[in-house]
């Protein structure tokens, strides 16, 4: 299963340069994927069990779309397929999530910084734990019926769901300040993204060394390994 946070990185920076190897990436995963997970504001609200209104995306078509693309001008101007019909692409919704990714970022930088170390605070966690209920809010059928008490009822199962993502920031945070950075990387927390969807026999597959040994070290049960 493919997370939409892949395709958003892949998608959102294509460009003339590196058009044909993202192009044969998501060639891949078209071949090879079981299916797409929902994206992460969606899969927050489920897990916080909030009702919720229709993800704009289809990721299987993004996927496709870019997969079968010619150059890099299709992606722009569309392009008729194989079976004559005419595809295209609405980019601005796609590029909405990165600008939403971005927000979060900065929001999770007030744990990575200043007065927030030592990491493993309650506070720090507790408010982490807040940011994913704030999330799966957003993209709620009526977010006015979502009140306090409601994550009062529910934050024990959602705290349960999501410690892997949790103690993945924090064990982030604590890498950064060791080697005195006091602000996350933009593009890193596309990859915290991922241990959203850490619960139950899914699994974290990378090559990066940074979040190979934080999934070792705060999710070994839900990280695959190839060594």
């Amino acid at each position: 299963m493919v997370p939409p946070v892949v395709i958003i990185e892949i998608a959102s920076k294509i460009n003339i340069r590196n058009f044909e190897q993202r192009r044969l990436v998501c060639e891949y995963i078209e071949k090879n994927a079981d299916g797409f997970f929902e994206d992460h504001k969606h899969h927050l609200a489920k897990i916080w069990g909030i009702p919720v209104k229709e993800d704009k995306n289809d990721w299987r078509f993004i996927t496709s779309f870019i997969a079968h693309a010619s150059s890099h001008e299709d992606l722009k101007n569309g392009y008729s397929g194989p079976d004559g019909e005419n595809y295209e692409m609405n980019w601005e919704n796609l590029l909405e999530y990165r600008r939403n990714w971005d927000g979060y970022a900065n929001n999770i930088n007030n744990f990575l910084r200043g007065n927030s170390f030592p990491y493993n605070r309650k506070d720090i966690r507790e408010g982490l734990l807040k940011k994913t209920f704030d999330i799966g809010k957003s993209v709620a059928n009526n977010p006015r019926k979502i009140k306090g008490f409601y994550y009062d009822k529910r934050q024990g199962d959602a705290k349960n769901q999501l410690k892997n993502f949790i103690n993945a920031c924090v064990e982030y945070g604590a890498n950064r300040r060791n080697i005195n950075k006091k602000k996350a990387d933009i593009n890193d927390f596309g990859d915290l993204q991922l241990f959203f969807y850490l619960q139950d026999k899914n699994v974290l597959f990378t090559y990066e060394k940074v979040w190979k040994e934080i999934a070792q070290k705060v999710c070994p049960s839900n990280y695959f390994s190839i060594e």
